[in-house]
């Protein structure tokens, strides 16, 4: 190894928090054959540009949950149908399942 003073040009990748306004689901599919829905959940800041974007797979459970009649959530919903805010509601409770510690 040997002692340089060199400056260098590198690229840098940097986190930084920026806070969301508005979350919209962009897309989704389902595949009633396989029991499982995909869904693409957009970040947007408040002018409403996309700043982060996740995706979501919708199996087991949940989509039996989802798919159910009329659910807590959603009381009078027919079974095996959905709203857009249906969707919002289990990927809240994803998210809630994914932060929650194994061992509790």
């Amino acid at each position: 190894m040997r002692e340089v003073n060199k400056t260098i040009e590198v690229n840098s990748i940097v986190k930084v928090n920026k806070t969301i306004k508005y979350e919209d689901i962009t897309m989704y599919s389902v595949n009633t054959q396989n029991k499982v829905i995909t869904a693409i959940l957009s970040s947007k800041d408040e002018q409403q540009t996309e700043i982060n974007s996740e995706n979501f797979e919708i199996t087991g459970d949940n989509y039996n949950l989802l798919m159910s009649d009329s659910p807590s959530f959603a009381p009078g919903k027919p079974s095996d149908d959905f709203r857009r805010e249906d969707l919002f509601y289990i990927i809240d409770k994803i998210r809630d399942e994914q932060q929650t510690p194994l061992n509790e």
